[in-house]
């Protein structure tokens, strides 16, 4: 690739993130002005009024992210959807990036990159960072999770071990069930290094995710 033909598709990326950031926040302002409170939210708002140092918020029957972003938000539910906004938005446009990084043509890379992020505009998705629960902040630590292993896919390195890791972590503290999800992941990776699918190193990983999931259990 000519050095013209990749600050041309550098530039095509940020258009389309640029584009895909005004279309998620101009079509937020009337889904913010009311944020859906369902019932397990006072639950969460209760558990995000202890001390950040509280044993009651870190062991509460609730996963502590989610009460952690109320927290920051002071309760208020409105500036707590713009925080899930704008914690996902950064989020799928990382996610889009690793993906159109595995296609060779400069043309598949720009519409893989613009497919990622339409798929994220799909209400079923974006709708959940107006709802008061852990749902958007479990599928925004999906999406870095997804990003931290392409990552790690493209070579073996300390750092991108540590993001993998740092990822999982947020991930299952976001929402109970994702700890299991790893648990599954970790059996799966020591499977493949049992039949030489992949190297050994790998187990690194998975005692890391039996790790993190032994800690949020």
């Amino acid at each position: 690739m000519t050095q013209q033909a990749s600050k041309l598709r550098w530039i095509l990326i940020a258009l389309l993130f640029t584009l895909y950031a005004a279309v998620r926040i101009s079509t937020a302002p009337s889904i913010v002005d009311k944020p859906r409170v369902l019932a397990d939210t006072t639950a969460y708002e209760r558990i995000s009024r202890y001390d950040i140092l509280s044993h009651d918020l870190w062991m509460a029957s609730r996963p502590p992210i989610f009460p952690l972003l109320l927290k920051a938000a002071q309760q208020d539910f409105d500036r707590a959807a713009a925080l899930q906004l704008g914690l996902a938005i950064p989020a799928w446009g990382l996610l889009a990036l690793m993906i159109s990084r595995t296609f060779a043509r400069p043309a598949l890379q720009i519409g893989g990159f613009g497919l990622v992020l339409l798929f994220s505009l799909e209400r079923h998705i974006a709708g959940w960072d107006f709802v008061m629960m852990s749902e958007s902040l479990s599928v925004t630590t999906m999406v870095l999770f997804l990003a931290a292993c392409l990552w790690l896919l493209e070579g073996w390195r300390t750092l991108r071990f540590i993001s993998v890791l740092i990822a999982a972590s947020l991930l299952a503290f976001s929402r109970d069930t994702n700890a299991w999800m790893l648990l599954a992941l970790a059996v799966m990776i020591a499977a493949a290094v049992a039949v030489r699918w992949t190297r050994a190193r790998a187990l690194w990983l998975a005692a890391g995710l039996v790790l993190i999931f032994v800690l949020s259990d």
